[in-house]
């Protein structure tokens, strides 16, 4: 994971690792971007709807591939 990589996931859980008594790897002060800020609000309800989805006959229809966080790099 890089350093860009690791200071954007610490920006949105960083609160919680410290909470369980972890220490963060960037130094810097956590600024949240708009998308962060975004996904951090919304997460939940996308997640949440994912798996109601699954479970009814219409999921059997729709894909939700498309609710991902980042695509994924060719690394």
């Amino acid at each position: 994971m890089s350093s860009e990589q690791a200071a954007a996931f610490e920006a949105l859980v960083g609160d919680f690792l410290q909470e369980l008594g972890y220490a963060l790897v960037s130094e810097t002060e956590r600024k949240i971007s708009l998308r962060a800020s975004r996904l951090r609000t919304t997460y939940l309800a996308m997640f949440e709807a994912k798996h109601w989805m699954k479970a009814t006959p219409l999921g059997r229809l729709v894909s939700l591939d498309a609710i991902e966080m980042e695509p994924q790099s060719a690394d």
